[in-house]
């Protein structure tokens, strides 16, 4: 009785119908393993800016400072309504920042140095809002305003960027010891920064809103301390 030596037509038809179905659940768990992947690639980079605009944020916030001096007019603590009706501004002074070791080095003239090195020393104004003061370029986002030193004009002045081009929304609150306030005018509560700064800021491409809060260190501001929001012209 001799040996088969060769498959029949239908056992070959049966293996390739059995190595079509393994091709296909193969490339159907790459296809879903690829995009998980890039799935998990997104949101690790929407969490990396998401975090890098906070800390750049909170860095901003948390050194805000005002004078107790009545007649210090160079330093503010500002939120609410601008002059050209928008909401969404901030617009505060900061802590100096300690003069570079390069500036203090340098053996050139004021003016050249503060070309090189930009303005060294002195309190710093920063204004922040969703519309830019000067010529609004088409990208949109958060812009960032910075003066140093502080002149005292809130309305202009100093350098424009584009702080984050990627968030479309942006809401301040303010703890004045007892309540969370929209509005901040420093000229109308005795010159006391709030206590705590609360950011709900939504990013471009994002359904959910964020929230930051930052405490302000060089505030005076605590429950058993608190802004008085009764007095008149104060914050309401």
């Amino acid at each position: 009785m001799s040996k088969r030596s060769a498959f029949t037509l239908i056992e070959l038809l049966v293996a390739a119908i059995i190595v079509g179905i393994l091709s296909m659940a193969l490339v159907g768990s790459f296809g879903i393993g690829v995009n998980i992947q890039n799935s998990m690639t997104a949101s690790r980079e929407r969490e990396v800016t998401r975090a890098t605009f906070e800390d750049r944020l909170r860095s901003l916030l948390e050194n805000a400072t005002v004078s107790t001096d009545t007649t210090d007019t160079s330093t503010f603590f500002l939120a609410g309504s601008d002059a050209a009706g928008a909401e969404d501004r901030l617009t505060f002074t900061t802590s100096p920042q300690q003069i570079s070791s390069a500036s203090i080095a340098s053996q050139d003239d004021f003016e050249t140095q503060n070309v090189n090195f930009g303005p060294q020393g002195g309190v710093e104004e920063v204004s922040l809002g969703l519309t830019a003061v000067g010529q609004s370029p088409d990208q949109g986002g958060l812009y960032l305003r910075e003066q140093r030193p502080s002149d005292g004009d809130t309305t202009q002045g100093g350098t424009e960027s584009n702080f984050d081009a990627n968030v479309t929304s942006i809401q301040w609150e303010f703890f004045d010891g007892l309540n969370w306030q929209t509005t901040w005018d420093t000229a109308q509560t005795n010159r006391r920064i709030p206590s705590t700064v609360r950011v709900t800021y939504q990013l471009d491409g994002e359904d959910q809103a964020h929230v930051l809060v930052v405490r302000l260190y060089k505030s005076d501001v605590t429950p058993d301390n608190p802004v008085d929001t009764n007095a008149t012209g104060a914050t309401q």
